[in-house]
């Protein structure tokens, strides 16, 4: 009969489990491969304690970051973005665009931080255009974008 040890794993381990999990395995297996590595630790009283205040703060930290973000959708809803750009007279084609790296600079301008443009492709065209907007987490919003002549 294998002697078995209870261990946290310090990373995720292929066909052992996730990270922070923690799980029973062979001495040998830990002894020989997980502790020389770092993939694991002996989970002791103290480091199950240790893991859990960790979980906690985790989840404590994600819910405080959704909030953040469903403040910054709020103030998307309400923003504006204005682009003054070059044009052709008749056409109404910008020379140059209006990338996702600009979008997000000048959401940060307004104070909207952990904002992430989604573009297929950099804008080109004059006039009013809705910008998805990523904040993580599963969160998104849309902006306004304006281009206008110079």
């Amino acid at each position: 009969m294998k002697k078995k040890v209870t261990v946290i794993l310090h990373d995720t381990v292929p066909h052992v489990g996730q990270k922070d999990e923690v799980r029973e395995v062979a001495i040998g297996f830990f002894r020989n491969y997980l502790r020389p590595r770092g993939l694991a630790i002996i989970a002791t009283l103290a480091e199950q304690e240790r893991l859990k205040t960790k979980k906690a703060r985790a989840v404590e930290e994600k819910t405080e970051r959704i909030a953040e973000a469903k403040q910054e959708v709020q103030q998307t809803k309400e923003t504006t973005l204005t682009f003054t750009k070059r044009a052709a007279k008749q056409e109404g084609h910008i020379f140059g665009s209006v990338t996702a790296k600009q979008i997000e600079e000048a959401l940060k301008e307004q104070g909207i931080e952990h904002a992430q443009a989604k573009l297929l492709k950099p804008i080109r065209e004059i006039g009013e255009h809705e910008i998805s907007v990523d904040f993580g987490d599963g969160i998104t919003g849309k902006v306004k974008v304006v281009i206008k002549a110079e």
